[in-house]
């Protein structure tokens, strides 16, 4: 998949307003899977498990970039303040402040556990 595809994924209503299930849940199921490879990595201390690890970490990365890319179209910053009383609508989107934190923080364990195994 090229990276326009990923960019212009559309629905049947133009542009998607939300990410697939499946690229959500692999993204949280290989990165479960690696928080458990590297804790028993850690309890055990044999080199194969933080392998798995880094590959799991891997695999969850790239989905997340896939998911990040998809969602940054779709991300409308609320454009105007509500004066007091009036109601609007509720926020659709997650904060980008929350967004980039995950994947700073997904950066950074990336690079530990990539460093933990090089040696």
């Amino acid at each position: 998949m090229s990276m326009d595809e990923v960019r212009s994924a559309k629905t049947g209503r133009g542009r998607h307003r939300r990410l697939p299930a499946e690229l959500v849940l692999g993204h949280m199921v290989f990165g479960i899977a690696a928080v458990t490879a590297w804790v028993s990595f850690v309890v055990i201390g044999r080199d194969y498990a933080a392998w798995t690890a880094l590959v799991f970490m891997l695999l969850a990365a790239v989905l997340g970039v896939t998911m990040f890319l998809r969602w940054i179209p779709s991300y409308r910053p609320r454009a105007t303040r509500l004066r007091a009383g009036e109601e609007g609508e509720p926020p659709r989107n997650l904060p980008i402040g929350v967004v980039l934190a995950h994947g700073a923080f997904a950066v950074t364990a990336l690079v530990v556990a990539l460093v933990t195994v090089l040696g």
